[in-house]
């Protein structure tokens, strides 16, 4: 997070840096990769299957 300065030296708002979260998908292969990547989230975290739950749309489902 960032904080962001007026004029006058307050604090005006509280900003986060741009991330995944924050980006629109581009295309076809950009949501391909979103949906890959947070699939392999779970994962990564060294979390079991008892451990997270995994909701997938019908066309998330079909990407590979």
């Amino acid at each position: 997070m960032e904080l962001v300065w007026n004029d006058t030296s307050q604090v005006s708002c509280l900003c986060q840096k741009p991330c995944i979260s924050s980006r629109l998908i581009r295309d076809g292969d950009h949501l391909r990769k979103v949906i890959r990547y947070i699939r392999r989230n779970p994962v990564k975290a060294h979390l079991g299957e008892d451990e997270y739950s995994l909701w997938e749309s019908e066309l998330a489902k079909a990407v590979k």
